[in-house]
Order: structure tokens, then sequence, then C-alpha cells
């Protein structure tokens, strides 16, 4: 009893000290959290948001627990700029207006914490119920727009989302947290983490998602023999495990993640309401990494990763006859990096990394089960390397120029060569302008090509990489308890990738001409008394830069206000809602303007209890986003309302 005691009294002295960093977090004005808050994306090493090449935005642990944030594409919903389409299975990110049909995630490098996750087949950046890391083991999520290849190399096309997970805690916890929701959804996830010995901290944590589906009814799928009504068959299943050590200089990771879904939406002509569609992927990452203290001036990484991704898809089709066509993709990649930074030099912060890649496994598979037949069978080893510099040079109190310049070697075996500029001024009252340039690329990946299947898809093994360019203009505020931005920018994208039909009717990715995109984003946030609000705005004009044309799939307004206030004692109120103006599809037509609002309210309860109920889409908006070419029908439904309980407690 005694044991007990004490375990119970050292959860409540935790968590009570765990409100009271936030309660502390959340009444600094954001003069004073500018001087804590540092990003570790923009250059690899950490560096004060001031001074970034970048206007980074930061989710926090803490926003995410207040907004009631479920998985990754939540969080990227509430940040300026972006938004989400969906198709089925999988969220797609769209960025500053552009999402071109086809895509999934290729152009937004994401990664943890430093470590890039895209997979070696479909360059895939995973950040709906597929990213295999559960958000409640996450810090931060770090978003930097615009080209970042000049510090990445490939994918980081419009910028790149860094998810930093949480360092254990060395004085021991032991969570168990129960979730339940709409649509027969549960979800249990158990946590255990303390100080294995002296100088090192260890994470473990495992966790069980199920969620049954309600139906889906397509308006464009309604014939005489169906009513466009798939029942029962937007089912999903998620199993996670992390597990972290620190000891010393070192750091270790171990990610790993399933999920299997079942479709509704019948993509790639398959037989409309059979529950014998669904997709499955599953990920392992494991990681290490030192750092390096070589002297009071100059500092250093070393890191080392593999990443096994495996994807499996069953399709019932009728040819006829009726078979079930399957599909079977495997990428494996090893990654070697150094990072060496020095102050050496009066006025010069010089930063030098270097990273390797190879794909040992690049595997496509496509069959028909009943009767057998092969179609596709291609397996492939790539690999590809990159070396960037950097010289951050300070002339004063308030100017810093920001130099970088990366050469990349391709898969593909071409190369690419790409400068990173940026001019910084710290001016009074907590003003800072930066005028930034960058170019990017983004290789073809294996799938847009070498997959095709018979009379559906072809090849096209010529694609050449994409190449972006942008240049952007900054000005922020931090005044007290406000803060204020706002950005133009203009990007020019050339040889874009994107699948289209041609006159055989076989969809194939080609590339296209280029897009034209100018813009403007505005933000605001403030914070007082354990308050936060936060809104933003974002206009852009994304056109083909040949025809003149609206890109696909790309909206021309969002609109973004959230905020979170205190409701009683450690308890608060989360309210977050989005407008987005139409898109239009990939055949021509038109989807509607939308908005949704969300709500969470969360506490604490004996001080070691914590809770929260999200209702997602408070008014049950219905609307619809655009397809891909791969459907039958030119959008698909959105999700409706939904209730989401959540409870922790200490073991």
């Amino acid at each position: 009893m005694v044991g007990l005691a004490a375990l119970l009294a050292l959860g409540s002295a935790r968590a009570a000290a765990d409100h009271e960093e936030m309660e502390r977090l959340l009444s600094m004005d954001l003069t004073e959290l500018s001087e804590i808050r540092m990003v570790t994306a923009a250059g690899r090493f950490p560096q004060k948001l001031t001074e970034a090449p970048s206007r980074v935005t930061i989710v926090t642990a803490d926003e995410i627990r207040a907004l009631g944030h479920r998985n990754l594409a939540d969080v990227v919903r509430s940040i300026r700029g972006l938004y989400t389409g969906y198709d089925g299975s999988y969220e797609i990110i769209g960025t500053r207006g552009v999402q071109p049909a086809g895509d999934y995630n290729t152009r937004l490098l994401v990664m943890i914490d430093g470590v890039r996750i895209t997979d070696p087949v479909y360059s895939q950046g995973p950040v709906g119920n597929e990213f295999p890391v559960d958000i409640a083991l996450v810090e931060r999520v770090e978003f930097l727009p615009g080209p970042g290849s000049a510090a990445y190399g490939n994918n980081a096309f419009f910028g790149l989302l860094n998810v930093i997970t949480r360092r254990p805690d060395p004085l021991g916890r032991r969570t168990l947290q129960l979730d339940a929701g709409s649509h027969g959804e549960r979800a249990v996830s158990a946590t255990i983490e303390g100080a294995p010995s002296a100088g090192s901290r260890a994470l473990l944590s495992v966790s069980r998602r199920y969620r049954s589906g309600g139906d889906v009814r397509f308006s464009g799928l309604a014939s005489d023999d169906s009513d466009g009504v798939a029942r029962g068959i937007d089912n999903e299943a998620i199993n996670r495990l992390f597990a972290r050590a620190d000891t010393g200089d070192w750091r270790f990771i171990l990610v790993a993640g399933e999920r299997v879904k079942t479709d509704p939406s019948a993509p790639y002509g398959t037989i409309f309401n059979d529950p014998r569609l669904h997709q499955s992927d599953t990920f392992v990452q494991a990681s290490a990494r030192r750092s390096l203290n070589i002297s009071a001036l100059t500092e250093g990484a070393l890191q080392a990763f593999y990443n096994r991704n495996e994807y499996r898809g069953d399709f019932p089709t009728d040819y006829p006859p009726p078979t079930v066509n399957h599909d079977f993709d495997l990428g494996e990649r090893y990654g070697l990096e150094g990072q060496l930074r020095t102050r050496r030099f009066d006025g010069h912060t010089v930063s030098l990394w270097g990273e390797f890649l190879r794909d040992s496994t690049i595997r496509l598979v496509n069959r028909d089960l009943s009767p057998p037949e092969t179609y596709v069978d291609i397996g492939l080893d790539e690999q590809a390397w990159g070396v960037f510099i950097q010289d951050e040079v300070r002339f004063g109190e308030r100017w810093l120029v920001n130099l970088g310049l990366r050469h990349d070697r391709l898969a593909t075996g071409d190369t690419s060569t790409n400068p990173r500029l940026a001019l910084i001024r710290q001016g009074d009252a907590g003003t800072t302008a930066k005028l930034l340039y960058g170019t990017a690329f983004r290789s073809p990946n294996a799938y847009e090509r070498f997959y095709f299947i018979e009379d559906y898809s072809a090849a096209n093994p010529a694609l050449k990489a994409e190449r972006v360019r942008t240049l952007e203009a900054t000005l922020e505020q931090l005044r007290g308890r406000l803060r204020w931005a706002v950005s133009l920018f203009r990007t020019r994208v050339d040889d874009l990738i994107e699948q289209s039909e041609g006159e055989d009717g076989l969809l194939r990715f080609d590339n296209r001409s280029g897009a034209d995109i100018d813009g403007v984003e505005l933000e605001g946030e403030y914070r007082a008394a354990g308050m936060q609000l936060r809104a933003s705005l974002s206009h852009q004009r994304a056109s083909d830069t040949d025809s003149g044309l609206w890109l696909a799939n790309s909206p021309r307004n969002l609109l973004k206000v959230s905020a979170i206030v205190p409701t009683g004692r450690r308890q608060r109120l989360g309210i977050a809602t989005r407008y987005e103006s139409g898109r239009r599809t990939a055949v021509d037509s038109r989807t509607g303007g939308y908005g949704v609002a969300d709500l969470t309210w969360s506490g604490e309860a004996g001080s070691s209890v914590r809770w929260s109920a999200t209702v997602r889409n408070v008014l049950d908006h219905h609307y619809d986003l655009p397809a891909t070419l791969d459907h039958e029908v030119d959008r698909l439904p959105a999700s409706g309302r939904s209730l989401q309980v959540s409870v922790s407690v200490p073991l």
C-alpha cells in the first residue's frame, strides 16, 4: 500500500508539474516565447525561429491535445497554406495551391526526428492514419514552406514536415490511454518510460486502433443495379510500436506501423460495394544518431537508418471473368548522413553535411489471383547522394545573410544543383524581415516511371525531374502578447509531373509544361492568461504555364481560426474552424466551398487523469472533395459529424 501510494503521489506530482509548465508557456508573451522556441529542420541544427531561412510554423504537443488532433493530417489542416484531399484510403497534402492528380505527398518531405520516411517505390510521405507514430508521442511538428532541397534534397519540393517525438521521462512513467468514438472506433495504447541506468532514458509504446466504419453514399455511382451506397466497407485497423533510447551522445529509435483499410470508393475500375477491396501498409524504421561535441565552437552528428515499406492491395475486378487483382510493392532503404557546424570564423557560422541513400530493394508486382496471371514484376536497385554547404554571415546586430548550396546525384543518374539564399533583418520592436530565394527538385519515383497495367495505364521511364523556383518576402512582428506576419511569394514550377489520360485511353505520368503560383499569407496570434487565439488567411493563384487554366485541386482561399480558452480549473475548450473555397476537379467540374468547425473539451481529473472529448464537423456540414483519375466519379464525399472520447490514466 505504501508503494502504491508513492506511485500515485509521484504520478499526481508529475501531472501537476506538466500542467504548470503548460500554463507557464501559455501565459508567456510571444516575445519571451520566441527567445526559447528553436527550430531544428531549417538547418539541421537548432536555431531561433527569427533566424531560420524560412517562415517556420511550429505546432506543439499542447496545441495538439487542446485542439483534439488525432493524426498528422489534422495538424497539417491547422497550418497556414496547407490543405488536404482524400482518395478513400490516403490523406493527400496540397501546398500553396498545388496538389497534382496521382500525387501521394511526394512534394513535401516528411521526417521523424530528422530522418526521412518517404518510401523508395512511391516517394510517399504518410500523414493520415498510415503515419507510423501515435500522435500522443509527438512533442512538436515543424513546417518549413518553400523549396527545401538546398538542405534536404529530393522530395523537399514545396517544403518539409519534421515530426519531433518527445524524449523519455527519466523519472519513470506508465500510461494507459483508451479511446472510443463514432463509427465503432475504439483504441488502446500503453506507454512505459524511465531511466534504465544512469545517464540514459528509454520509452516503449504500443497501440491498437480499430474503426468499423459506416455507410458511404456515392451519388455518382447510383445505377439500376445499385443505390450508390457502400455498406460497412470503410473499416480500418492500425497497429503501432515506438521505442526510443537516449544514452549519452547516442539516440536510438525504432518505429513500426501497420494499417489495413477497406476502400468504399471503388478505385481502378473495381467492383463497387465489394468487401474484398482492401489496402495495407507496413512500415519499419530503425535509426541511430550520435551527436559530436568537437569543441566549444564546433559540433556535428552522424546518423544511419534503415526503412522497410510494404504495400499490398486486393482489388475485386470483373473483366469478365470476376477475379481479384493483387498489388504488391516493397521498398528497402539504407541511409547515412554526416553533419558539421562551426563558428570558428568570426561573424560566420559554416555548416556542411552530406547524405547517401541506397534503395537496395524496389519491387513492383501486379497479378490476378484466379486464374493466376502476372502483369508486372519489376525489381530495381538504386542509389542517390547529396552534399550541402551553408554559411550564415552576420553584419552587426541586425543583419544576417544565409547562403546555401546543395549538389545531388539522383537515382535516375541525373544531377541537380540548388541554391538557397536568405537576407534577414532584425528591426526594432520585435520586427523581423526576410527575403528568401531557393530552387528545388523532385526526382520521378519508380511507380511513376515503370508501373503499368495492360489496357489501363502505361509506363514512362523517360520522365525528368521536376524543378521549382521560389521568391518570398516575409515580415513578422512580435509585440508583447501579439504576433502578426505577412508573406508574399511567387513560385514557378517546370516539368511538373502529373497523371493524365492519353489519346490511347491509358493513364500515364508525363512532364507537363509547368505551373505559376502567386500568393499572399496573413497570420496573427494572441496569447494572454492561458488563452491562445490564432488566425491565418491564404490566397493563391495557381495556373498552368501554357494554357493559363486554374490548376485542378487548387483552392484559391484558405481561412483558419483557432482558439484555446480556459473554462475552469485545469479544463480548456479548443475550437478550430477552417474555410476553403471550391476546387476544380480532374475532369473540369467544380466542387463547392465549405466551412468546418471542430470542438474539443479537455482537462485533468485528480491531477493524474487526462481526458478529452472532441466533436469534429460540429454542424455536420456535407461537402465533397475532388476524386482522382482512378475513380469513376469526379468527387468523393467528406466525413460528417463524429465524436471521440479519450481518457489517459497512470499505471
